[in-house]
């Protein structure tokens, strides 16, 4: 029993139709949506600009509601505060003795995002009325519940100027 000639053909018509079907058929898996870092680099912005502001009225209750409630802040030379109520204190007692019209400019330097919700944020502040000019600070923040916090705020001795 012999086989006609265009029968033995069609095994490798079905063969290459599977292949050129799984080949057009399977599509890549949709991008992961990347984040809007536009938008996230306005609000940590704004959230410098926000401090700035109430560092210079002295609202330091303000202040403190950016930090998670594990954050922390060490400003050199003095200790660690943590949490928001103690952020606020160590702040408070560090611009008691302050002149009334020392003013803070703050100037971001850099932000960096580390994953999807975390951010490495470089500061400049430069002071009016003050024997130290400038100090610089670097803070990690996270995205919480669809707005940023500070987890740790290290403030340092500025720039030579």
């Amino acid at each position: 029993m012999s086989i006609p000639a265009r029968l033995v053909h069609i095994p490798l018509l079905f063969a290459l139709t599977a292949v050129v079907m799984s080949c057009t058929a399977a599509e890549s898996p949709p991008a992961a949506q990347a984040p809007d870092r536009v938008a996230d680099e306005a609000e940590i912005r704004a959230m410098v600009a926000k401090h700035e502001s109430e560092v210079n009225a002295r609202d330091f209750a303000a202040f403190s509601t950016s930090f998670a409630p594990e954050g922390d802040v060490i400003v050199q030379g003095s200790p660690k505060a943590t949490g928001p109520q103690a952020i606020q204190a160590a702040m408070e007692a560090g611009w008691a003795s302050a002149p009334a019209d020392r003013r803070i400019t703050l100037t971001v330097d850099q932000i960096r995002f580390v994953g999807n919700d975390a951010a490495i944020v470089d500061n400049t502040g430069r002071y009016s009325a003050a024997d130290v000019p400038a100090d610089r600070a670097t803070a990690v923040l996270e995205r919480r519940d669809g707005s940023w916090k500070i987890i740790a705020l290290r403030i340092f001795p500025g720039p030579p100027m």
